[in-house]
């Protein structure tokens, strides 16, 4: 499998201040799969999460990364088309790529593009 790593513009929040509780985020402890749906549930303002594209796609890449076949040929359609991230055949191509070893047929084909 290719390793995919992006540098996300996530911005972290600062260090609690001393007796507060640290939150750990939501997806903590999730599976890839899970954590691909729950980007669903922004990108589509289901289960209670609000519309939130950017968050989705936080999620879709923190999925890919962890080698979740359907989020990596998503961003790679993302970054193919431009949508929601800098229209870039590199990353496109990256994303592929990583779903294509994992026998991605869609992504594959994607490839020959």
């Amino acid at each position: 499998m290719a390793n995919i790593t992006c540098t996300s513009n996530v911005t972290e929040s600062p260090e609690n201040e001393p007796g507060q509780e640290q939150q750990l985020p939501e997806e903590h402890g999730l599976s890839a799969a899970q954590i691909r749906e729950l980007g669903v549930d922004y990108a589509e303002a289901r289960n209670g999460k609000p519309l939130d594209e950017q968050r989705a796609i936080q999620l879709y890449i923190k999925a890919a990364e962890m080698g979740d076949i359907k989020a990596q040929r998503w961003m790679g359609r993302r970054y193919r088309q431009g949508r929601g991230v800098p229209k870039d055949e590199q990353w496109a191509r990256a994303y592929f790529s990583a779903a294509a070893s994992q026998g991605d047929k869609a992504a594959a084909e994607a490839l020959r593009q």
